[in-house]
């Protein structure tokens, strides 16, 4: 701002006292961009009025602080990827069917018999089936008549007459009718309609009679599949949060198995039993479960430490889980009379056994099987 005064006008002390008041208090209101600084005490005041905020350095402690919180943040970001909801679109039998399981590691086995030595397992995260395959979901992807061999039949009893072979055909089946890509091939084929009709021939000449077309998986597929061995034992134990249970969710098989002495001698509805950490049914008793994995009594001695798969040829698949047949030993008793319990209590989360692919199993009642997608394909 300027003042122009006329020539003519007598400058008295008064008026250029209070002049000079009024230029300094307009310098004051001025932008500190716009300012007109004719003196010192001016450029003083201008200084004083426009000096900007001091930088500070963070301290190095501070920043360290803010890294590690930003690679928390990071982690628990990619472990909430577990907590998405699976992508089945609604007409699906496995629509509102699939619970979350984190990866994370545990301890396999129990230094017992097959399931020794104890060892350490890194698995990824997957989605796993809450139940196993009911009747009702069999038939409506198969389309076959399904009926509990048993004496006990319904679309809510877990499919008791599945080989390993109908487990890996209904979870093509199902992957390719809710538009995922499958992961098993035979013969270089995907769709089971493409498949051998004979997939097992009886072959007198060999030591072990029984030829099978190899299967092929893609773990990276986004379809259904059977869990790996390893899979199935840490979602029984209750995944990363694991307690230390004899069966899938307590030390008492009553609470959460069907098994020789509540069953009546027949598998139950699935999911009336309480669930596991994981919100898993049946995972112990009901009825046996396939898994992926070839069977060798020796492999836990060689089995890689992460995400193990199983040996690449064998004759015979794992099932676990026990069954409503199987006997079951709370935690802290005596070996019981049963010859099934002194031979390792078939419901606890550890136990393994083994069938020919093509068969039911190797005990009269059969197998069932729950089904997983890999939740990796899907970031």
């Amino acid at each position: 701002m300027s003042f122009h005064i006329p020539l003519s006008a007598k400058l008295c002390p008064c008026f250029v006292a209070i002049l000079c008041l009024l230029c300094i208090s307009c310098r004051k209101d001025a932008p500190a961009g716009g300012a007109d600084v004719g003196g010192e005490e001016d450029a003083a005041i201008l200084a004083e009025n426009t000096q900007m905020p001091p930088v500070t350095e963070e301290p190095e402690e501070e920043l360290s602080t803010d890294i590690e919180e930003n690679t928390e943040a990071a982690e628990s970001s990619a472990e909430a990827l577990v907590e998405i909801e699976p992508d089945v679109p609604e007409g699906s039998v496995m629509y509102g069917q699939l619970v979350s399981v984190a990866g994370g590691t545990f301890e396999m086995g129990d230094g017992q018999e097959d399931r020794m030595p104890v060892h350490r397992v890194k698995v990824d995260g997957f989605w796993m089936q809450k139940t196993e395959v009911t009747e009702g979901q069999f038939r409506a992807v198969m389309s076959r008549f399904a009926y509990g061999i048993s004496g006990i039949s319904g679309d809510d009893i877990p499919y008791q007459e599945a080989s390993w072979y109908d487990a890996v055909e209904f979870c093509n089946r199902l992957s390719i009718a809710d538009g995922f890509k499958p992961c098993y091939y035979i013969q270089g084929k995907a769709n089971p309609d493409e498949w051998p009709q004979e997939l097992c021939y009886f072959d007198e000449e060999l030591d072990f009679p029984f030829v099978c077309e190899p299967v092929v998986c893609d773990f990276s597929a986004d379809g259904y599949r059977l869990p790996t061995e390893a899979e199935w034992e840490f979602a029984a134990r209750g995944g990363k949060n694991q307690q230390p249970f004899v069966y899938a969710g307590s030390d008492s098989a009553g609470d959460v198995a069907w098994y020789f002495k509540n069953s009546g001698g027949a598998v139950q509805p699935v999911a009336q039993k309480q669930p596991n950490g994981l919100g898993l049914y049946d995972m112990s008793g009901n009825e046996w479960e396939w898994c992926w994995d070839f069977y060798d009594e020796n492999y836990y001695a060689q089995s890689p430490s992460e995400n193990p798969k199983g040996p690449e040829t064998g004759s015979s698949r794992v099932y676990r889980g026990g069954s409503a047949y199987g006997f079951g030993k709370n935690k802290g008793d005596g070996v019981g009379d049963e010859p099934d319990v002194q031979e390792g209590e078939n419901c606890v989360v550890s136990f393994r056994m083994s069938g020919f692919p093509l068969c039911m199993s190797e005990w009269e009642h059969g197998c069932s099987f729950r089904v997983v997608r890999t939740i990796s394909s899907l970031e």
